[in-house]
């Protein structure tokens, strides 16, 4: 299953860490934050740009979060849809046979692997073997995911740094879960 052979804890631990927390968006180092956070802060001091015509520090910062997601290869889109419909998607698809995201695996479970100080064969083993499995499982189906799905769902991989198709892979499966659920939802007066 998903989380044979690592502790739960160690990889929501290592997977979740946030760049921000604790220090302040208007100072942290923007090059180390994570995706969610960088994203985070980019939203916050556009709303702070937006709303005030006094923001000068708020719009100069949030220029400095766009430029470091363009430069992470994420773009505000995509360019067809309207303002209230775009959202962070990934600029370019960096697997060209299937467009699949390619992560840093081995980062990521040396990373998961020395959660509590030194690494761990063992975990390191089985974390390789699930990201492994899930690359295998997640690239055949990939092109027939939906495109906003595949963004959101590789933000989500990538929150962690070099990115984790264990991640990416159960991020997929609860989207189109979710929204089978909610194709028969609707709101009652």
């Amino acid at each position: 299953m998903l989380w044979k052979g690592i502790p739960a804890a160690v990889f929501v631990v290592v997977a979740c860490g946030t760049a921000f927390a604790g220090q302040d968006p208007y100072t942290s180092d923007l090059a180390s934050a994570n995706l969610p956070n960088l994203v985070s802060v980019y939203s916050a001091m556009n709303d702070m740009c937006r709303d005030r015509p006094d923001a000068q520090r708020e719009c100069a910062r949030r220029d400095e979060a766009y430029k470091e997601l363009q430069s992470r290869g994420w773009c505000w889109g995509p360019d067809d849809a309207i303002g209230a419909d775009k959202s962070w998607v990934e600029c370019r698809k960096p697997d060209s046979s299937s467009g699949i995201p390619r992560f840093d695996a081995a980062a990521q479970c040396r990373k998961v692997s020395s959660a509590s100080g030194s690494p761990s064969e063992m975990i390191y083993g089985s974390c390789m073997e699930m990201e492994q499995s899930a690359y295998n499982e997640l690239k055949p189906t990939w092109g027939r995911i939906p495109e906003t799905m595949q963004s959101h769902c590789t933000m989500v991989a990538k929150a962690s740094g070099a990115g984790s198709y264990m991640i990416l892979q159960s991020c997929i499966e609860q989207e189109l879960e979710a929204k089978k659920t909610n194709a028969g939802t609707s709101f009652n007066y």
